[in-house]
């Protein structure tokens, strides 16, 4: 759920007007948590291979999704301190637009096929 508001915060103007820059930070921070969680008790407990992997691919996206938010304002803001050095500037636009992606296309996705991967995998498994 802390997933899905905060997408839906950052891809929905109507949301942003209702919930506040320290709301970002304190579900950033929980989603990390959980993220890094559902990480360690996937690999701790005894799962089967397939759901183990669509586990991992949720928890690695719902926590890396923060860390790519914050990596690509580290590196924008290194980009604008450093824009008389060409190359260095350069470099670091292009770990900025990298982490941008990451962030706002792949682990989303990730996360969705993660998610309902983990949700069709338990259901096969049951009989249900």
């Amino acid at each position: 759920m802390v997933f899905l508001i905060v997408v839906s915060v950052i891809f929905l103007p109507i949301f942003r007007e209702f919930l506040s820059g320290i709301f970002m930070i304190t579900s950033g921070g929980l989603l990390i948590i959980l993220g890094g969680g559902l990480i360690f008790f996937a690999l701790q407990q005894k799962v089967k291979r397939k759901l183990k992997y669509f586990l991992l691919l949720t928890g690695v996206s719902g926590a890396g999704f923060f860390i790519f938010v914050f990596l690509h304002n580290l590196f924008y803001g290194l980009g604008s301190i450093t824009k008389e050095i060409v190359i260095l500037s350069n470099l670091l636009k292009v770990l900025e637009v990298a982490f941008f992606l990451l962030a706002i296309i792949i682990c989303p996705i990730a996360f969705l096929v993660g998610v309902i991967g983990s949700i069709a995998n338990n259901i096969s498994s049951t009989g249900g």
